[in-house]
């Protein structure tokens, strides 16, 4: 008979060991296998939602407010581009009879070019007054074709929003519309150019949708298919015009003159401009509230600066100095004024978050020129809308505070006859002084048309600006959205991260009934020895026989393991959906995923298997014929002592350089130091146990010397008992340690409510600052806000979601600008660069560096970064610059974004006409009242409102989710120890029932034994549990120094269930162990 036969026989023989042993290993191999599933599945879903956002589409030219004509794209598609223009604005969306709405949407304008770059190529037919919602928005309003829905959408302007010379009225326009269809992920209804989850789409035609927003024949996106960079044929293909740039030779024909449709041309531009071509100099017209000589007021009057020798015919006198003014005829017969009189302005100028302050300043007039003439017209001032248009200065609509009661009809004269026409001149130096800001200095260059030709100034300027630089510049959307959805949460290795100590728990169990199992066949191996075959060859065959139930396990493990990511993804669609913050993950099997875990298992099961043997190998053949053997068990303690020290020494280490490493490696470096020290002590235990054996013999034997010596004769058995129960506990209570039991006080300005008890999130941002009351007086709300509630107000600039709500990694998060000083004392900060909090937002780290603030969750978990870190962006104007954290604040609601200062926001999105994030605190009452009364009265912004409670809640539930998952994982850990603890019992007491009878007949009670045993391993329950207690404390002390306390109600009631149901475990086992006839074990032993 061969030694595969003869395993094989032995198998069948001690199937009942068997079959228990490969049920550890499946177990093991089902959870392991199980976690790499589940990680599979949530990368494969995340690279198909990919596909389904992007289609064919690799690289995004988006221009947001700045609005080009689609011909660029036909233009661009002649060099051999694929490209597809649409236009992307936000929106809000409600049913007809105003009963479901939704804010926040996506409104696309598109033609046949998008969906032939979607994931099943050409797409409907749109038409005219026609809408295509995506599934979630049809959803979200219970709508099907054909059904009616409203359609709110600001209309863009081509002038900068924040303007302050622009109207501020609503442009908002609200278009009813028929539900044409409904488009699913492989009809491009997924469409998203960020990696934000749950897309509201709304698809309307794309001519159609531009007439009514007043775009005809414009789009302000270009989607690009190919993997090329389409820099080169942009380059070649964009147009000045394009970018909203107009040269043209003045009428007269002296003048060739740059404008801009944004009335401010940008500096850079400006740059740029005045190096071509000979003689330019800037011009800068400015509405000024009045010009007054003494009594003598005229209101409302433009005054322009300009450069150049002599810009302008009339001006005899030019250049003057910056104290000196030239005033019309008009104006000076209008104030009474003459040569050398000393005239005032009074202007309007921008303040802080867009608020407008007075200014003024005195000139003296220094020449008196005729109305009108040569180079003397309306060309000076800018189109303004709301003012160039207008017929009569009555119908004025700027974004200035205009009295209309101080036109006079001569003013009304004056505006027939010669429109916007400058009354006043000063020299350039001074009006740029006064009135330049974030928009620009000039609103228009001129050039002398006799020195240059206008296409050679054209060329000239068109060669020295590249696309980047105004606003087109192409964003590698394929590349960006791919590298979040691998980057993303991998919740297959957060399972493996918990689920690697219920593995290791599988495995000692697994030992421990191989040990058993090996201990129960002694005379079987004396005998072999005994007959002459080679301890080698013996030692091969229970290795053999183990390997093939390893391999058994394994195999069955696979499926089992398929099967339990099968449930856990069930679970992730319904009982569990808030761990993936509702997001559709579709199971997904990978057969590599599922063998890897098997191989895995199977030689971590044979190292336990041969480790088995090598303690039994030394015995001699006469021990084990008579049944007397001992293993190899009872080794001295030194060797385990010093090993568990060793590990204890770099466990605390490691927790030592983790409470002072960056936030991104605290949490990470606490655990494992937690799982470090949870061996050591698990060794430091083994060492004690067989220190036990080493007590004198002589001493005088008590109740607690005979446990400790009773412990001390199997210490193997012991310490396998302690760590399989040190393990379940470790997991059961490092997870409830980070439970969170109740949400923070609202009121509490250092809770992660920052004390405000209401968040609010426009779709259409809010151009007004609510705490002045003349504000709140414009917008209606001056009854319902008073002047004991504080708000604080963000700009937003969109970017990808950075919260636990979304499960691909954000690459550049959305930024909030602020003013730093509203967010004074608010908030707890976990770590900062400096002791001064949020006005950190305020330092300045260079030209091209911002700093920035997250909470936790958003700058660790959801960026994988730290503190000190750089993330990089791109402006409007396509400059790169990067935004340093500077700061990190616990978790919050301010999750999802980094917050920088107002200022810097500014500088870098000039566009931002106001608000979108509104944070409120105010007394209980007044809150519940905002709440139910905001939204109607800010309908037209699209205006979320929810109480920050309830913004905490939906952060908190994710994790709550999470922590249910690793409690069931727990659970299972706690039955595998409270299974090896009655597995040991069992085993120590039967083997000792001659022992136990003896004690009986020289006068131990019956009682008296059971006390005696349920003592012996109640020590061993104690043990497991102040080891997986301690560890579990240090691998979670990053998350119990961050946070406001303890759960102690749910801690204790789960370690009160552990002991009573070790005792209970330990005492039945007692009892029936000690229930059997002495007589019997006598004639035994």
């Amino acid at each position: 008979m061969g030694i595969a036969s003869l395993a094989i026989r032995g198998i069948v023989f001690y199937r009942r060991p068997y079959m228990a042993m490969a049920g550890c290993v499946a177990l093991a191999c089902a959870i392991l296998v199980g976690a790499l599933t589940v990680g599979h599945s949530v990368r494969w879903t995340l690279q198909q939602r990919v596909g389904h956002q992007l289609g064919r589409i690799r690289w995004a030219i988006q221009s947001g407010d700045r609005f080009f004509a689609i011909d660029l794209a036909e233009r661009l598609a002649s060099l051999g581009m694929t490209v597809a223009p649409i236009i992307q604005i936000k929106g809000h969306i409600s049913t007809a009879d105003g009963l479901a709405r939704a804010n926040g949407i996506d409104v696309i304008g598109a033609d046949e070019r998008f969906f032939c770059l979607g994931p099943a190529g050409p797409g409907p037919a749109m038409r005219a007054g026609q809408v295509w919602l995506n599934r979630d928005l049809a959803g979200r309003l219970g709508v099907g074709p054909g059904q009616a829905v409203v359609l709110e959408v600001e209309r863009p302007t081509q002038i900068s929003s924040q303007t302050h010379i622009i109207s501020r009225t609503r442009r908002i326009t609200a278009i009813r519309l028929i539900v044409g269809g409904i488009l699913d992920e492989m009809g491009f209804g997924q469409f998203a150019l960020n990696a934000t989850p749950a897309k509201l789409n709304a698809f309307l035609d794309l001519d159609w949708l531009g007439k009514q927003i007043d775009s005809a024949g414009k789009a302000n996106c270009l989607l690009v298919a190919g993997s090329a960079d389409p820099g080169q044929i942009l380059e070649r293909g964009w147009q000045l015009e394009d970018v909203g740039l107009r040269i043209r030779l003045l009428p007269g024909e002296r003048w060739i003159e740059l404008t801009s449709t944004r009335v401010f041309i940008e500096d850079h531009v400006a740059d740029v401009a005045l190096k071509a071509g000979y003689g330019a100099f800037g011009v800068l017209t400015y509405l000024v509230n009045r010009i007054s000589n003494g009594q003598n007021v005229c209101p409302y009057s433009f005054v322009t600066s300009i450069g150049g020798d002599r810009p302008i015919e009339a001006l005899s006198r030019w250049p003057i100095d910056g104290q000196s003014i030239v005033i019309n005829r008009f104006l000076a017969e209008d104030i009474n004024a003459v040569i050398g009189d000393r005239i005032g302005l009074e202007y309007f100028i921008p303040g802080p978050g867009g608020l407008l302050s007075k200014a003024s300043r005195s000139f003296e007039v220094k020449e008196i020129i005729e109305n009108g003439g040569l180079d003397y017209d309306a060309t000076l001032t800018p189109n303004i809308p709301g003012l160039s248009d207008a017929n009569n200065c009555r119908d004025w609509d700027p974004g200035l505070p205009i009295d209309l009661g101080l036109i006079r009809p001569k003013d009304e004269l004056y505006w027939k006859q010669y429109r916007s026409m400058p009354k006043a001149f000063v020299s350039l130096e001074t009006g740029v002084q006064m009135w330049s800001g974030t928009y620009g200095r000039f609103t228009a260059i001129r050039w002398p048309a006799q020195d240059n030709q206008i296409e050679s100034i054209r060329a000239q300027i068109r060669q020295r600006l590249d696309c980047h630089g105004v606003g087109l510049a192409p964003r590698p959307v394929w590349q960006d959205l791919q590298r979040a959805a691998s980057q993303g949460t991998d919740l297959g290795m957060l399972l493996v991260g918990m689920g690697c100590v219920l593995i290791v728990a599988a495995m000692i169990l697994t030992g421990l009934i191989f040990c058993f199992h090996i201990e129960s066949r002694t005379q079987q191996l004396g005998l072999l020895l005994s007959l002459g075959l080679d301890k080698g060859l013996i030692r091969h065959l229970f290795l053999i026989e183990g390997g093939i139930i390893a391999c058994a396990g394994s195999i069955l493990g696979i499926p089992l393991g398929i099967c339990l990511a099968w449930l856990l993804m069930a679970g992730f669609k319904t009982i569990w959906k808030g761990a993936v913050a509702g997001a559709a993950i579709s199971f997904h099997l990978s057969p590599i995923a599922a063998v890897t875990g098997g191989i895995w298992i199977f030689l971590l099961a044979l190292i336990v298997i041969y480790r088995g043997l090598y303690r039994h190998q030394a015995t001699r053949p006469v021990q084990l014929l008579v049944g007397t053997a001992a293993s190899n068990d009872r080794a001295r303690p030194g060797r385990s002592a010093i090993v568990a020290a060793a590990i204890l020494f770099l466990a605390f280490i490691l927790a030592i350089w983790s409470g002072k490493a960056g936030a991104r490696y605290a949490a990470v470096g606490f655990f494992v130091s937690g799982a470090g020290v949870l061996a050591g002590c698990i060794l430091l235990a083994n060492a004690s146990f067989r220190a036990f054996d080493s007590i004198d013999s002589k001493m005088v034997l008590t109740m607690p010397l005979l446990v400790l010596r009773t412990i001390g004769r199997r210490p193997g058995r012991a310490t396998a008992t302690v760590g399989v129960l040190a393990c379940g506990i470790f997991m059961v209570i490092s997870v409830g340690a980070n439970r969170k039991e109740r949400i923070p006080d609202p009121a509490d300005r250092s809770s992660g409510t920052g004390g405000f008890g209401i968040y609010a999130q426009s779709t259409i941002q809010i151009p007004y600052d609510l705490n002045i009351p003349s504000s709140r007086k414009e917008l209606g709300l001056d009854e319902m806000i008073g002047m004991d509630v504080n708000i604080v107000q963000f700009r937003l600039a969109e970017g990808d979601q950075a919260s636990c709500l979304n499960l691909a990694r954000a690459q550049r998060p959305s930024l909030l600008g602020v003013r730093p000083e509203g967010l004074s004392g608010r908030f707890s900060f976990r770590k900062a660069a400096a002791s001064t909090g949020w006005m950190q937002l305020e330092d300045d780290l260079g030209p091209d560096v911002i700093p920035a603030i997250g909470d936790y969750a958003t700058v660790v978990w959801a960026l994988g970064r730290g503190l000190g870190e750089r993330i990089g962006y791109t402006d409007e104007l396509g400059r790169p610059f990067s935004v340093q954290i500077v700061g990190i604040i616990s978790d919050s609601i301010l999750q999802g974004s980094l917050v920088i200062s107002e200022r810097a926001f500014l500088r870098r999105f000039p566009s931002s006409a106001g608000y979108h994030v509104i944070l409120i605190q105010a007394r209980p009452q007044v809150t519940s009242r905002l709440a139910k009364g905001l939204p109607s009265r800010l309908a037209d912004y699209g205006l979320e409102v929810m109480t920050t409670e309830q913004r905490l809640r939906i952060f908190m539930q994710v994790e709550a989710t999470y922590l249910s998952v690793f409690t069931a994982l727990g659970g299972i850990g706690l039955v595998l120890g409270t299974a090896g603890l009655g597995l040991v019992v069992m085993r120590n007491l039967l083997e000792r029932q001659g022992e136990l009878a003896v004690m009986q007949a020289v006068g131990f009670t019956r009682s008296l034994l059971v006390h005696l045993a349920t003592c012996e391993h109640l020590v061993l329950l104690a043990a497991g549990l102040v080891v997986g207690m301690g560890a579990a404390l240090l691998a979670v002390s990053e998350a119990l120094r961050t946070t406001s306390r303890l759960p102690l109600a749910s801690l204790s009631v789960t370690i009160l269930a552990i002991v009573i149901c070790g005792l209970i475990c330990v005492r039945i086992a007692a009892v029936v162990a000690c229930s059997g006839r002495p007589v019997d074990a006598l004639r035994n032993e």
